[in-house]
């Protein structure tokens, strides 16, 4: 994906990338260096990021529902988390204290 956004910015461009590859994932730094690109790697968000999403989230601008690949109570978070670790369906998991 890296390769991918450094293929299609612009000449002096900026590529951001969030979150974190599994696997190994090469690039061509000569291409990066002949378009003059600022590629930059975000480590954390800020408070003020938060804020914002959960402004969006109340307000209903954020429709979560297709990202949600299931809810889980404590009995099932040991076995959930174990899931996690291989599953190629599950990524986001909502905890739901009050399920039994």
């Amino acid at each position: 994906m890296q390769q991918l956004a450094i293929n299609y910015a612009s000449v002096d461009g900026r590529v951001v990338v969030v979150g974190v590859c599994m696997d190994v994932d090469r690039i061509m730094p000569i291409q990066a260096l002949m378009k003059e690109l600022t590629v930059k790697y975000v480590l954390r968000y800020e408070r003020a990021d938060f804020a914002l999403s959960l402004d969006m989230l109340a307000a209903g601008r954020i429709v979560t529902t297709p990202m949600i690949t299931g809810s889980v109570g404590f009995d099932g978070l040991p076995e959930m988390f174990e899931k996690l670790k291989t599953s190629k369906t599950e990524s986001k998991v909502i905890f739901e204290p009050a399920l039994l």
